[in-house]
């Protein structure tokens, strides 16, 4: 996808187009000018307007073009005729407002899980802990499934508002909520019902039940709040507003943390008293967002009671099941993977929920970078410069290598430590001695290699940009079920210790490396690029 910037005398003016040259969306604003940092903020935001519109993360915008009166250099304007601006950095200055919010809302994501089992494992207790863990890979399973009917429904309202149907808004918003009510309600149901076979199958351990089950059930019965946040932060994100929904986020994951405290401490309601913290949060940022919406979105109103549109509903489907599905693929990875685990017992279940948490915080920078990668491939892809794309490759996996060797440094000599933040030791010695053992055992190895999954990264992600994204989700999957195969494995074929399930995390990096290398350089992702840049091109 690509976005044109127009500064014009009175507006900005921005389009939403695909591959083909088709107009995806429009989007304009008044030009206010007041500082160049303020037009960068203002053209930035419109970016994000017209790619939601279009239903389009930042990370899947090829190229942003701008088009002024005035002159440039590189990445720099020199001056604008009509507005008093000279030698400014615009590139700089625009991606520090558009490329943020986006880096902002996953840090706040991973921390408030990351807050949650550090409350539950110190003021619970390890069996807790490990009920969490259990418990977390079932819930997510489900929510990758919503995920899609989130998507599903942006889209169907974002094409609505870029073809000037605002009449029809009123039908779609009404269908998105009576179908989330819905779906979440069923989920629920069936999700209860099948919490005890889940369970059962994944080999709990009997200390670990009761506080997996408790935690599952409670977290499932918040799943219409998490439903309706979702969804209608979609929808405002599909009319372009995505900073009301990341400042509803940062304030739900400080309410969180504060109930966490509350019930887990206060009025010692274990691991129930973290699923309230998380229902009672989620169900104040969807009711956040409704009251925004009503206050100051009057085109998202409802149509009335219980009205309905069969065509939309099939479409709010079409658009958002595949999404589900592929999230939901990923998902059910880390189900067989906790499967896996559990036999081992309390300690490993406890330490291995502790150090993912760890991992998946600490590898955030390489994922920020592979966005990043992934714009200035697309950007010098659009003007045919492979070697600019080559040599932002090398930059990249230099720039990998020297962050992963910072996160290594960080994160294995401190492994004990960061262990010990999960579980009192004062209260459970015994019990957390092995968790912490155990969980250091994984940050002992996974953070020395890094560096692989950070050039897995840096290859997908150029790949990506230049547009091929279909082999980007072929490998993630594969890399996934990877890791599950290798981990089976050692268990049961080469009978290792826990320590096999370390080493499968490193050789399912490894494989795909060489995965993504071959591809790479075989350059068939250099012909999907060219095919694109053509289309754009003719159109």
């Amino acid at each position: 996808m690509y976005i044109g910037i127009d500064v014009g005398g009175t507006n900005l003016k921005a389009g939403l187009v695909d591959e083909s040259g088709h107009l995806v969306a429009v989007e304009r604003t008044p030009l206010d000018f007041q500082s160049p940092e303020q037009f960068a903020a203002a053209t930035a935001h419109l970016a994000a307007a017209v790619a939601r519109k279009g239903s389009v993360g930042p990370e899947e915008i090829a190229c942003v073009g701008m088009g002024l009166p005035g002159a440039v250099s590189h990445d720099t304007i020199l001056f604008i005729t009509n507005i008093p601006m000279q030698n400014v950095p615009i590139v700089k200055l625009f991606r520090q407002h558009f490329d943020v919010p986006l880096l902002l809302g996953n840090v706040f994501q991973a921390s408030y899980n990351l807050v949650d089992t550090m409350i539950v494992g110190r003021f619970v207790g390890p069996e807790a802990l490990a009920g969490v863990g259990v418990a977390s890979p079932a819930f997510h399973f489900v929510n990758a499934l919503l995920i899609g009917l989130s998507v599903g429904s942006s889209i169907v309202v974002s094409q609505l508002f870029g073809a000037g149907r605002e009449k029809e808004l009123p039908v779609a918003v009404s269908t998105v909520v009576w179908t989330s009510l819905v779906v979440a309600v069923v989920l629920t149901l069936v999700g209860q019902l099948l919490v005890d076979p889940f369970l059962t199958v994944l080999r709990t351990p009997i200390e670990d039940y009761a506080f997996a089950e408790v935690y599952l059930r409670t977290i499932l019965c918040g799943l219409v709040c998490n439903v309706f946040y979702n969804q209608l932060s979609g929808l405002l994100r599909g009319l372009g507003n995505t900073q009301m929904p990341l400042y509803i986020l940062i304030f739900s994951c400080c309410v969180n943390a504060g109930l966490d405290l509350m019930f887990v401490c206060v009025f010692s309601l274990g691991v129930m008293g973290a699923g309230f913290a998380t229902i009672f949060a989620e169900g104040l940022a969807a009711a956040l967002t409704a009251l925004y919406i009503r206050k100051a979105v009057p085109q998202l109103r409802l149509c009335g009671a219980w009205c309905c549109d069969g065509g939309m509903f099939s479409a709010i489907l079409r658009f958002g099941l595949p999404m589900g599905l592929q999230q939901a693929s990923i998902s059910f990875g880390h189900v067989l993977m906790q499967g896996l685990i559990n036999p081992f017992g309390t300690a490993l279940i406890a330490g291995y929920t502790a150090a993912v948490k760890v991992d998946t915080f600490a590898v955030m920078p390489i994922l920020s970078l592979g966005s990043a990668l992934s714009t200035f491939a697309a950007q010098n892809v659009g003007a045919e410069d492979f070697g600019r794309v080559r040599q932002g490759y090398r930059t990249g996996c230099v720039m990998t290598l020297v962050i992963c060797a910072a996160l290594a440094v960080v994160v294995t000599p401190g492994r004990m430590f960061w262990m010990s933040l999960f579980v009192s030791a004062a209260e459970y010695p015994d019990q957390a001695a092995q968790i912490v053992v155990m969980g250091a055992g994984m940050l002992a190895v996974t953070p020395l290699f890094y560096w692989v999954l950070g050039l897995i990264h840096v290859a997908l992600n150029t790949m990506a940009g230049a547009g091929d994204t279909l082999f980007s989700m072929v490998a993630m999957i594969a890399m996934m079920l990877l890791r599950v195969v290798l981990a089976w494995g050692f268990l049961h074929l080469v009978g290792t210790d826990e320590t096999g399930i370390w080493w499968a995390f490193v050789l399912s990096w490894v494989l795909t490396l060489l995965l993504t290398q071959i591809y790479y350089f075989s350059g068939a992702w250099k012909k999907k690029a060219l095919g694109h840049a053509d289309a754009v091109r003719r159109n």
